[in-house]
């Protein structure tokens, strides 16, 4: 791989550092300081849907191939359901055969923290193959990588290596659709891979993202049939080598309730919720027991924080730029900011009508646009300042983001939150002040600085956006033990009965209430009471069966059980 990215790299400044492969070596730095402990074997990740549904699915997989089956079906969960079919059991994604060969409270951790870090390379190469800068585009891998929704996805086996595949998505595709031959496989190739990774709402906007790229390019260089073409090409193979899980999933949804968009829908952002842009704990409920924060809104992703510095660069970017390329993305930041607002915006009501947009359940999913354009768009910035460093722009630009973290900052005075929690974000809005101040001095210094000495400062400034992204708030991705993982059920002597072929265990509506209100307990012993009481997909882990579970797919007589069973006939 650094072969590969020393030659996207042999084109740039005369001083090209961090150079592709001393990226490589500095992104693996930045990633082993934060997440030490997951590399190397002493703890794993635990919260919520890591240790509930992630890891618990990734059990079951391995158990199962171990005993010669794929497995198609789960008889322990919703009194029977398609296993296979799901669209995140990560069956068939050849990085997850790593769970066969190390010990799996090892293993799933790690891919996690392995895909993360293959997305910052990702971005960094996809950034680079666009602008020809290297500073610009090693900011915009630190900021990928370590972006709220990056870090809050590590408790998602399927999201984060669909995430940490998707900016080479994106790289190979422009490559296929430029040149062909061989590019075209290889794209295929790397866009079957993450179609395997089972995470649709994140494959639909990666293709999607690449289409409207598509189009823009041929739109600004003329038509092209063959690029056309040679996109198609790389349509169908993903489709050809993805099709042993894509086909089974088809199936389930289509047969699903969820196909329809008549599911729940909920955890949208509010009107007022893009200050959480610079202030990451504006419209926050205060630490859990875990020491997590979550926002008032929506309980998706604990953070959506990008950075002060693509904010501080944003104008920098399309200012003057002719690219259509650039005007796109610039486009998407806030039409993903609008959607993610779900029926509160103004677009999400009209593309509803019109687009299934219910099946995605959460509209601030659509925040994952932002996490992908604000970092290219940094980027494009960067190799601008030059030219806007002769016309005064980089200075507006500055002066628009510091008005808009003023305006986050009197918006967060005025919410309705607890003293605790007022407190707690005051002091985060200090901190991100601080960030913006010295990020602001940076760029400030750098734009009239020349040769090595701009070179340092902008290596500095890639070190405080990895800063700032790292420390903007707390416990985004916590850790326990892994030996907790491997204790028995403390509960295992009284769910003898609770076994295929014997009976089903029926969790009481309460005892899901009180694990769904996550109680002020400490994560091991919180995770130990969810264990023993079977909760979410738990049970899978001592092979209990019971009567529910959670996934995102189920059959449609499945709601009729659940009704009889808890409310009566």
């Amino acid at each position: 791989m650094s072969d590969a990215l020393n030659k996207l790299g042999a084109f740039g400044e005369r001083h090209r550092f961090p150079r592709p492969f001393g990226f490589a070596v500095t992104l693996f730095f930045f990633v082993g300081i934060v997440y030490l402990p997951v590399l190397f074997s002493s703890e794993t990740f635990v919260l919520r849907d890591f240790s509930l549904f992630g890891y618990p699915l990734a059990h079951y997989v391995k158990q199962s191939l171990l005993a010669g089956e794929i497995p198609l079906w789960n008889p322990l969960n919703d009194c029977g359901l398609p296993f296979v079919a799901q669209w995140n059991t990560m069956v068939f994604y050849p990085p997850a055969l790593l769970n066969l060969l190390l010990p799996l409270s090892w293993s799933v951790g790690l891919l996690a923290v392995l895909h993360l870090y293959l997305g910052g390379l990702g971005m960094y190469a996809l950034a680079l193959k666009w602008t020809r800068h290297t500073h610009g585009s090693a900011l915009a891998g630190v900021s990928y990588a370590f972006s709220g929704i990056m870090q809050t996805s590590l408790m998602w086996p399927n999201n984060i290596a669909a995430l940490g595949l998707l900016p080479w998505v994106l790289l190979t595709l422009n490559l296929a659709w430029g040149k062909g031959g061989r590019s075209i496989l290889v794209a295929g190739a790397v866009g079957g891979l993450q179609m395997l990774s089972g995470a649709p709402e994140i494959v639909l906007f990666t293709w999607v993202l690449a289409g409207l790229i598509l189009l823009v390019d041929l739109a600004q260089q003329g038509f092209r049939r063959e690029g056309i073409f040679r996109f198609a090409c790389c349509v169908f193979l993903t489709a050809g080598l993805s099709a042993i899980q894509l086909v089974p999933f088809l199936d389930l949804f289509v047969n699903s309730p969820r196909a329809s968009g008549d599911v729940y829908m909920d955890w949208a952002i509010g009107r007022a919720s893009w200050a959480n842009f610079f202030i990451p704990l504006f419209e926050n409920t205060g630490p859990q027991g875990s020491g997590v924060f979550y926002q008032v809104s929506q309980k998706w992703t604990h953070s959506y924080y990008c950075g002060i510095a693509p904010w501080l660069l944003l104008i920098c970017a399309v200012a003057g730029n002719r690219s259509w390329r650039v005007r796109l993305l610039v486009f998407l930041v806030p039409f993903a900011i609008l959607l993610a607002m779900g029926n509160d915006g103004a677009l999400y009501p009209l593309l509803n009508k019109v687009l299934p947009l219910g099946a995605m359940r959460f509209p601030v999913k659509f925040l994952m646009l932002v996490m992908v354009c604000l970092p290219l768009l940094a980027a494009h910035a960067m190799r601008r300042l030059p030219v806007m460093r002769r016309s005064g722009g980089w200075v507006w630009s500055m002066m628009a983001a510091i008005g808009l973290f003023v305006i986050a900052l009197s918006l967060s005075g005025g919410r309705e939150m607890t003293e605790a929690a007022r407190s707690l974000a005051a002091g985060n809005a200090k901190g991100r002040l601080l960030m913006l101040i010295i990020l602001g001095a940076l760029l400030v210094f750098g734009v009239r600085a020349r040769g090595g000495f701009r070179r340092r400062i902008w290596m500095s400034l890639v070190l405080f956006v990895w800063v700032d992204l790292t420390t903007h708030q707390p416990n985004l991705a916590p850790t326990i033990s892994r030996s907790v993982y491997a204790e028995k059920n403390i509960a295992e002597t009284s769910l003898a009965d609770a076994r295929m072929g014997v009976g089903r265990a029926l969790p009481s509506d309460a005892a899901q209430n009180y694990f769904l209100s996550g109680p002020s307990k400490p994560l091991t012993e919180h995770f130990r009471e969810k264990r023993a009481g079977l909760y979410s997909d738990m049970n899978l882990l001592d092979e209990v069966a019971k009567v529910n579970g959670f996934y995102s797919l189920w059959l449609p007589r499945f709601g009729e059980v659940q009704h009889l069973l808890y409310d009566g006939p």
